[in-house]
Protein backbone atom coordinates (compact mmCIF):
# COMPACT_ATOMS: atom_id res chain seq x y z
CA UNK A 1 0.00 0.00 0.00
CA UNK A 2 1.75 3.33 -0.88
CA UNK A 3 1.57 6.29 1.70
CA UNK A 4 -0.70 8.14 -0.38
CA UNK A 5 -3.12 5.56 0.17
CA UNK A 6 -2.53 4.91 3.84
CA UNK A 7 -3.21 8.25 3.95
CA UNK A 8 -6.39 8.47 2.20
CA UNK A 9 -7.73 5.20 4.48
CA UNK A 10 -6.80 6.99 7.27
CA UNK A 11 -8.51 10.22 6.73
CA UNK A 12 -11.65 8.13 6.06
CA UNK A 13 -11.65 6.50 8.98
CA UNK A 14 -11.06 10.01 10.61
CA UNK A 15 -14.85 11.02 9.29
CA UNK A 16 -16.21 7.60 9.86
CA UNK A 17 -15.79 7.95 13.64
CA UNK A 18 -16.61 11.30 13.60
CA UNK A 19 -20.12 10.68 11.62
CA UNK A 20 -20.70 7.74 13.97
CA UNK A 21 -20.15 9.73 16.96
CA UNK A 22 -22.05 12.82 15.92
CA UNK A 23 -25.01 10.39 15.21
CA UNK A 24 -24.81 8.31 18.12
CA UNK A 25 -27.51 9.49 20.40
CA UNK A 26 -28.90 12.39 22.34
CA UNK A 27 -26.39 14.00 25.21
CA UNK A 28 -27.90 14.62 28.26
CA UNK A 29 -28.73 18.07 26.72
CA UNK A 30 -30.89 17.10 23.92
CA UNK A 31 -33.94 14.24 23.49
CA UNK A 32 -36.50 13.54 20.75
CA UNK A 33 -39.56 11.97 20.42
CA UNK A 34 -37.35 8.62 19.00
CA UNK A 35 -35.10 9.47 21.79
CA UNK A 36 -36.43 10.99 25.31
CA UNK A 37 -34.83 11.35 28.32
CA UNK A 38 -35.09 9.82 31.19
CA UNK A 39 -35.98 10.89 34.98
CA UNK A 40 -33.07 13.40 35.98
CA UNK A 41 -31.93 14.18 32.78
CA UNK A 42 -31.70 17.67 32.05
CA UNK A 43 -32.86 18.57 28.65
CA UNK A 44 -32.29 22.17 26.55
CA UNK A 45 -34.07 23.24 23.77
CA UNK A 46 -34.96 26.50 22.28
CA UNK A 47 -38.51 27.37 21.61
CA UNK A 48 -39.06 29.77 18.45
CA UNK A 49 -42.67 32.26 18.32
CA UNK A 50 -43.26 35.44 16.73
CA UNK A 51 -41.48 36.96 19.42
CA UNK A 52 -38.40 35.60 18.94
CA UNK A 53 -36.39 32.72 20.13
CA UNK A 54 -36.50 31.42 23.96
CA UNK A 55 -33.38 28.95 25.14
CA UNK A 56 -34.91 26.68 28.01
CA UNK A 57 -33.51 24.09 30.23
CA UNK A 58 -36.02 21.41 31.90
CA UNK A 59 -35.70 18.42 33.93
CA UNK A 60 -38.23 15.71 34.98
CA UNK A 61 -37.50 14.99 37.89
CA UNK A 62 -40.41 12.88 39.30
CA UNK A 63 -43.13 11.39 37.82
CA UNK A 64 -45.65 9.44 39.26
CA UNK A 65 -48.40 7.19 37.86
CA UNK A 66 -51.63 5.54 38.81
CA UNK A 67 -53.01 5.26 42.26
CA UNK A 68 -50.01 7.07 43.99
CA UNK A 69 -50.61 10.18 41.25
CA UNK A 70 -54.40 9.76 41.94
CA UNK A 71 -53.79 10.29 45.82
CA UNK A 72 -51.65 13.23 45.53
CA UNK A 73 -54.08 14.78 43.21
CA UNK A 74 -56.86 14.43 45.38
CA UNK A 75 -54.90 15.53 48.00
CA UNK A 76 -53.84 18.71 46.57
CA UNK A 77 -57.42 19.87 46.21
CA UNK A 78 -60.62 18.87 47.70
CA UNK A 79 -62.53 20.13 43.92
CA UNK A 80 -60.15 17.13 42.01
CA UNK A 81 -61.91 14.11 40.77
CA UNK A 82 -60.37 11.16 38.97
CA UNK A 83 -59.26 10.89 35.48
CA UNK A 84 -60.89 10.14 32.87
CA UNK A 85 -62.63 7.02 32.41
CA UNK A 86 -59.97 3.85 31.08
CA UNK A 87 -56.87 6.74 31.67
CA UNK A 88 -54.80 6.97 34.67
CA UNK A 89 -53.24 10.72 36.10
CA UNK A 90 -49.61 10.96 35.54
CA UNK A 91 -48.01 13.49 38.12
CA UNK A 92 -44.73 15.22 36.79
CA UNK A 93 -42.07 17.31 39.07
CA UNK A 94 -40.47 19.65 36.48
CA UNK A 95 -37.46 21.93 36.82
CA UNK A 96 -37.34 24.94 34.27
CA UNK A 97 -34.73 27.11 33.68
CA UNK A 98 -35.00 30.18 31.14
CA UNK A 99 -31.62 30.77 30.05
CA UNK A 100 -32.11 33.37 27.23
CA UNK A 101 -35.03 35.15 25.60
CA UNK A 102 -35.59 37.37 23.25
CA UNK A 103 -34.09 40.09 24.97
CA UNK A 104 -33.58 40.77 29.18
CA UNK A 105 -36.85 41.99 29.64
CA UNK A 106 -38.82 39.53 27.69
CA UNK A 107 -40.93 37.23 29.93
CA UNK A 108 -41.87 33.51 29.10
CA UNK A 109 -45.11 32.30 30.87
CA UNK A 110 -44.90 28.51 31.99
CA UNK A 111 -48.18 26.55 32.58
CA UNK A 112 -48.87 22.75 32.24
CA UNK A 113 -50.61 23.99 29.18
CA UNK A 114 -46.87 24.01 27.47
CA UNK A 115 -46.94 20.37 28.48
CA UNK A 116 -48.47 16.73 26.14
CA UNK A 117 -48.76 13.66 26.67
CA UNK A 118 -47.88 11.37 23.68
CA UNK A 119 -49.07 7.75 23.35
CA UNK A 120 -46.75 5.45 22.64
CA UNK A 121 -48.20 5.06 19.57
CA UNK A 122 -47.56 8.49 18.38
CA UNK A 123 -51.28 10.26 19.14
CA UNK A 124 -51.30 13.21 21.51
CA UNK A 125 -53.50 13.05 24.40
CA UNK A 126 -55.80 15.70 24.35
CA UNK A 127 -58.19 14.69 26.82
CA UNK A 128 -58.43 17.90 29.14
CA UNK A 129 -56.98 17.74 33.06
CA UNK A 130 -59.39 19.44 34.88
CA UNK A 131 -57.76 19.45 38.53
CA UNK A 132 -55.72 21.34 40.93
CA UNK A 133 -51.96 20.40 40.61
CA UNK A 134 -50.57 19.75 44.02
CA UNK A 135 -47.70 22.77 45.46
CA UNK A 136 -45.57 24.20 43.88
CA UNK A 137 -47.59 24.87 40.45
CA UNK A 138 -45.79 24.67 37.26
CA UNK A 139 -46.97 27.98 36.81
CA UNK A 140 -44.24 31.01 36.28
CA UNK A 141 -43.47 34.16 34.68
CA UNK A 142 -40.40 34.54 34.53
CA UNK A 143 -37.34 36.84 33.10
CA UNK A 144 -33.86 35.35 31.51
CA UNK A 145 -32.11 33.70 34.18
CA UNK A 146 -35.03 33.16 36.54
CA UNK A 147 -36.11 29.36 37.32
CA UNK A 148 -38.99 27.29 38.91
CA UNK A 149 -40.02 23.92 39.33
CA UNK A 150 -43.39 22.44 40.17
CA UNK A 151 -46.43 19.99 39.60
CA UNK A 152 -48.51 19.20 36.53
CA UNK A 153 -50.73 16.77 35.81
CA UNK A 154 -51.27 14.59 32.57
CA UNK A 155 -53.43 11.63 31.59
CA UNK A 156 -52.50 8.77 29.60
CA UNK A 157 -54.46 5.83 28.96
CA UNK A 158 -54.65 3.02 31.34
CA UNK A 159 -53.30 0.20 28.67
CA UNK A 160 -50.46 2.79 27.29
CA UNK A 161 -47.09 1.16 28.13
CA UNK A 162 -44.89 4.01 27.12
CA UNK A 163 -45.98 7.30 26.96
CA UNK A 164 -43.90 10.32 26.44
CA UNK A 165 -44.18 13.90 27.23
CA UNK A 166 -43.44 16.81 24.93
CA UNK A 167 -42.92 20.64 25.72
CA UNK A 168 -41.87 23.31 22.94
CA UNK A 169 -42.77 21.79 19.83
CA UNK A 170 -43.70 23.41 16.74
CA UNK A 171 -47.00 23.67 15.71
CA UNK A 172 -46.44 20.72 13.44
CA UNK A 173 -45.45 18.65 16.68
CA UNK A 174 -42.02 18.91 15.92
CA UNK A 175 -38.54 19.42 17.72
CA UNK A 176 -38.88 20.41 21.48
CA UNK A 177 -38.06 18.39 24.63
CA UNK A 178 -38.90 15.13 25.42
CA UNK A 179 -39.06 12.34 28.33
CA UNK A 180 -40.05 8.89 28.99
CA UNK A 181 -43.28 8.56 31.57
CA UNK A 182 -43.68 5.59 33.68
CA UNK A 183 -44.55 2.65 33.21
CA UNK A 184 -47.84 1.41 35.25
CA UNK A 185 -46.80 -2.39 36.62
CA UNK A 186 -49.77 -4.37 36.30
CA UNK A 187 -51.20 -5.70 39.59
CA UNK A 188 -49.70 -9.24 41.11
Amino acid sequence: MTAALATRFATVGVVVALVVAACGGSSSEESSRQNPAGIGEPVSTTITTADGEFGVRLTLHRALRGLPALVSVLEASGSNGGPAQGFDYVLALVAFEYLRGPDEDTQFFLSSFDFTAVSSDGKDYLEPVFAIEPEPRIVANLYPGASHEGWLILQVEQGDAAPLMAFGRDELGRGGAWWRLPVLEPPP
